[in-house]
């Protein structure tokens, strides 16, 4: 089995401030560090390290060399379906990460949201029926994306970031996993209680599993009438920006080769624990053998 992953490909300019900049404010900036990211390629990343064999389809400008696609395959991941588009840029994302590891992004879609038609079909009629197609929200024409992966008989799984108002009319029955955090559950659904927000999800999306995670109070699972929590892992965070694609990728990863749920929910805790301890994107995603270290050191605890 693969797992297709169709996302965004960006570089991030990373800015240490001490605190998130204010409307009309200037502050200074301690450091900047650029690294690869896009929600895309970061759960690529993350499906690869945590061991699922994984292709990554999606954009880059005209301009770049060959220097992304060189990484990508250093990590295994294949890139078929990755290509270039004329006259566009390779998105990219200013972050600001104050001294408690929070972070606040701007994000410029560029080639991302230049995608045709053509491109998402040449890269789906690679998947076979039940592949798993991992989907976030940074990509144009996302509904026609995830709908065309479910013609197809792929496990469509979605990521809902970054939140915009036209994932209120996503068919979320089409999907297999649904993955999101409490601030995208309270958009999605219009409530603010997590128990609520899983609730109003299991009502959307019927058939499909669904993990709602809750940064330091851990995740929430539910699938029909089945009802699973998680705990966090405690740690001292340096930096959160790739928590959430580390958590999605493990936590897919898992199912996708047949762990039980609760095994694959403890294996993305541990981690998205270990991502948030490292700075940047996708360098801060750990390897599988890193995670099994971790949660064996956590558990003699």
């Amino acid at each position: 089995m693969r797992i297709w992953c169709f996302g965004s490909i960006n570089h991030d300019y990373v800015y240490a401030v001490d605190h998130m900049v204010l409307p009309g404010e200037t502050i200074l900036s301690s450091r900047r560090q650029v690294f690869l990211g896009g929600k895309g390629l970061n759960q690529a990343i993350a499906l690869a390290r945590a061991g699922a064999k994984v292709s990554l389809a999606g954009a880059l400008g005209e301009e770049e060399d060959e220097s992304v696609l060189a990484f990508l395959a250093s990590e295994g991941i294949e890139t078929k379906g990755v290509e270039k588009i004329p006259g566009t840029l390779t998105g990219h994302a200013i972050i600001q990460l104050d001294a408690s590891g929070q972070n606040s992004i701007l994000l410029y879609p560029g080639a991302n949201h230049a995608i045709s038609k053509a491109h998402r079909q040449r890269a789906l009629a690679q998947g076979r029926p039940g592949d798993f197609l991992v989907l976030q929200n940074e990509l144009n024409d996302l509904e026609e994306l995830l709908e065309e992966g479910f013609r197809r008989g792929l496990r469509v799984c979605l990521n809902p970031s970054p939140v915009t108002s036209s994932l209120e009319a996503l068919p979320l029955e089409r999907l297999a996993y649904l993955i999101l955090n409490e601030a995208e559950g309270a958009h999605l659904t219009k409530k603010q209680e997590p128990q609520e927000i899983l609730e109003a999800l299991a009502g959307r999306c019927p058939n499909g599993h669904i993990v709602l995670t809750l940064g330091e109070r851990g995740a929430l699972y539910a699938h029909q009438k089945e009802r699973l929590s998680q705990g966090a892992v405690s740690v001292q965070a340096v930096d959160t920006t790739g928590a959430g694609d580390t958590f999605t990728g493990y936590f897919l990863a898992a199912v996708s080769r047949g762990d039980c749920v609760p095994e694959a929910l403890k294996q993305s805790a541990h981690a998205a624990a270990l991502a948030v301890m490292r700075p940047g994107a996708a360098r801060s995603i750990p390897r599988a053998a890193e995670v099994d270290a971790f949660f064996t050191e956590q558990r003699r605890r």
